[in-house]
Parts: C-alpha cells; sequence; structure tokens
C-alpha cells in the first residue's frame, strides 16, 4: 500500500535518528524524544538567552539544541543539517551517560542544565517531558538506567605486602636466587 500526500515532516528525520542511535547504542526513540522537546523538531531552531553568570548571549541551534562550545566539540559544522546536529546531540547523551555509569535522569539533567550546580525544578521538569515524549513514542516507560553505560569496575590490584617472596597457590612470586 502506498502512501497518498505529502510524507509527515518527523518521518524525513527517522534515518538521522536511527544512525545516530546506531553509533552511539541509544534508542533512537529517547533521541527523537529529546528532539521534540528540545526544538519541536525543527532543524532550523535558534534559541538565544543571556547567560545569568556573564549577561553574554548564549546560542543553541537545530534540532538537539546544542551549544556553540558542544557543536565544536562533536564535529557539527552545520548544526542546522539534520544528520549532524542529532549525532552530536547522541554524542553528547552518549557522554552523559558514561559520566553517570548509565543513569538516565542525571544524563539529561546533564544534558539540558549543564553544571549539576544549575540543576533544579526546571532540570527535573525537563527530564519528566522527555520520559513522557519516549513514553508515548515507545509505547512504555524509559529505562531508568541504560546498562551498556555503565563503567566496568576495575581490575583487582595486588597490594605491594602480597608481592612477598611466598607463593600464592603454589606459584612462587620471587625468582629462585
Amino acid at each position: 500500500m502506498t502512501q497518498t500526500g505529502p510524507v509527515p515532516w518527523e518521518n524525513l528525520l527517522y534515518p538521522a535518528f536511527i544512525a545516530a542511535g546506531q553509533r552511539t547504542g541509544i534508542d533512537p526513540a529517547l533521541l527523537f524524544a529529546i528532539a521534540m522537546k528540545e526544538s519541536s523538531l525543527k532543524p532550523d531552531r535558534v534559541t538565544t538567552y543571556a547567560d545569568p553568570r556573564t549577561g553574554e548571549p548564549v546560542h543553541h541551534d537545530g534540532l538537539m539544541q546544542l551549544s556553540v562550545e558542544n557543536e565544536k566539540a562533536y564535529g557539527v559544522t552545520d548544526p542546522f543539517e539534520a544528520g549532524q546536529n542529532v549525532m552530536g546531540g547522541a554524542l553528547l547523551l552518549r557522554d552523559n551517560l558514561k559520566m553517570y555509569d548509565g543513569d538516565l535522569n542525571k544524563a539529561l539533567q546533564q544534558y539540558n542544565g549543564g553544571n549539576p550546580s544549575r540543576w533544579g525544578a526546571a532540570t527535573r521538569s525537563y527530564v519528566q517531558d522527555v520520559r513522557n515524549n519516549y513514553k508515548g513514542l515507545a509505547g512504555q516507560e524509559a529505562p531508568d538506567v541504560l546498562p551498556q553505560f555503565i563503567k566496568p569496575p576495575p581490575p583487582p590490584m595486588l597490594r605491594p605486602a602480597a608481592l612477598g617472596s611466598g607463593p600464592i597457590n603454589g606459584i612462587p612470586l620471587a625468582a629462585p636466587a
């Protein structure tokens, strides 16, 4: 069966979200839910406000509303090109998830509010809005933790005192003299 009439705009964006999800290991529906909140899926959206600390204008661009600093950090040369912008946002979210051991709420708060000292009611509301968007898209709650981003524990280390000359499990630790 073929569709008659124009293709909905968001359908044209799906490949960008799928590609970013495949590269980062993040559910494309979660990335789409973020873009719904950030820009209402408008690739040409620009948001400007005065930084409360410096008074300088701050710009956020495109679908994922990347700051100029994040555009540079993630190699986004054209923030209004959907594929680049979504990939930049996905890489930023991936790094946030790694920073917070897969904790989705903290990663989303970092995405929205930056420094944890600035997290408050607005960032908590942002997280809930993204989670609601995800539930509407995926038909289920977003996981609290994305296990693929949990850092593995460091390997066990021998303490220097354990490196004496006695055997461990019958294996000598010091070379015979």
